[in-house]
């Protein structure tokens, strides 16, 4: 290894200690070199570190991915399941002769097809109950039903007490949001129908209550109440003709939208 001489730039052997073209003192330079080398080697190991560093950071970034992809694949697993399972629910319920969703309007105009469930002597759809409705008060005006005994409907016969229980049911229905079809019997008239009502309105919780008794208590009997309790069940508050009217008068105010919140009589 050579050294330059600081004062003239000589070259001399490594072991010189003065310069042979000057008389320069060179003792000092090997220890300059020795730095030098020195310091090379820590800069080895700076980049040493560095590359420690960055291939964990590979390593670490690899990781992640394998877990980012596996919580996505456990999570579209799970989603097909409850997706499957939410299915098979509302099939079943299909199944069982109502339907679960929005489609419960009253209106023949809701989304529900009335093709493959027409209007028969033993069943009419939930769409259809609104037109009953209709039909029936532009036959008997709803104000007095006294003197109308049936109602003719889409070429079917509906008798007052079948109305009575179709519009029954169908306002519970609607209430906890069910639709499909409403299958319903032949009902007597009440025994000793009483001829008044107590109050001239009634409220959503009201009506919906005394709907669900109703319809529960002809099926039970087989026949018309003579009357409905509006707070206490067996009261005599509402005779069966104007609880009949009652009832036809909240389907046809709620024909498109929610139940409404009151039902006046004439």
């Amino acid at each position: 290894m050579l050294k330059y001489c600081p004062n003239c730039g000589k070259e001399n052997d490594d072991t010189s200690k003065f310069c042979i073209g000057c008389g320069e003192k060179l003792s000092g330079l090997h220890t300059l070199n020795k730095i030098d080398k020195d310091n090379k080697i820590d800069k080895d190991n700076v980049n040493s570190t560095n590359k420690e560093d960055k291939n964990k950071q590979i390593i670490l970034i690899g990781v992640a991915a394998v877990l980012i992809i596996g919580i996505a694949i456990v999570g579209t697993y799970a989603f097909i399941s409850l997706s499957d399972n939410i299915s098979n629910y509302i099939d079943g319920a299909n199944n069982n002769g109502f339907n679960l969703g929005s489609d419960s309007n009253f209106s023949n105009d809701s989304n529900l097809s009335t093709e493959n469930s027409p209007v028969t002597s033993s069943s009419i759809p939930l769409s259809e109950v609104y037109g009953l409705a209709v039909a029936l008060d532009k036959k008997a005006q709803l104000q007095d039903l006294s003197t109308t005994s049936s109602v003719e409907y889409k070429g079917v016969t509906f008798t007052k007490e079948q109305c009575l229980y179709i519009f029954s049911k169908a306002i519970d229905m609607k209430n906890r949001g069910l639709s499909g079809d409403i299958t319903f019997g032949s009902y007597g008239p009440p025994n000793s129908p009483l001829r008044s009502y107590s109050t001239s309105y009634l409220t959503k919780s009201e009506y919906v209550d005394m709907a669900q008794r109703t319809h529960q208590w002809m099926d039970s009997n087989g026949r018309s109440p003579n009357y409905t309790g509006v707070y206490i069940a067996g009261s005599p508050d509402f005779g069966s003709d104007y609880l009949l009217a009652a009832f036809a008068l909240v389907i046809i105010d709620s024909k498109d939208g929610s139940l409404v919140s009151m039902v006046t009589l004439y």
